[in-house]
């Protein structure tokens, strides 16, 4: 009989020798146990998941950071240069004890979604002065 002792290379894939015969005469006298770790198709399986993880993950990235910005197209870039494209004004107005404020906003309508672009905006504010 033979006693065999776990090598602790790697938890999760136990190993093992076999160290000693004890009954020199049996027909598995001088073999010796086979050293096994993760199989081939185990570090493909987790080497395709990896690939997967990462590209999947940049593709979300770049969906995430496309649908959040708001820009100017190059078919509405032209059609701002060629003043083809609509002007839309709108002023805040904020009077209150603490002073003045005004707000200027110019936007034009992209031709492609309707949806409005910032152009260019004022701000002005007026502290109030001592009585």
């Amino acid at each position: 009989m033979s006693s065999l002792v776990h090598l602790a290379r790697n938890p999760r894939y136990p190993t093992y020798e076999k160290l000693d015969q004890e009954d020199e005469g049996s027909p598995t006298s001088g073999r010796r146990v086979k050293v096994y770790g993760p199989s081939r198709s185990h570090k493909r399986c987790l080497l395709y998941s990896a690939v997967v993880f990462i590209i999947s993950s940049i593709f979300g990235y770049l969906l995430l950071l496309l649908s959040t910005t708001h820009t100017t197209g190059t078919l509405d870039s032209i059609a701002l240069t060629l003043g083809l494209h609509k002007s839309i004004y709108a002023v805040v107005i904020d009077a209150g004890s603490t002073g003045s404020r005004v707000l200027a906003l110019s936007f034009h309508q992209s031709i492609l979604d309707d949806s409005l672009k910032l152009d260019d905006e004022l701000f002005i504010e007026q502290e109030p002065g001592l009585s």
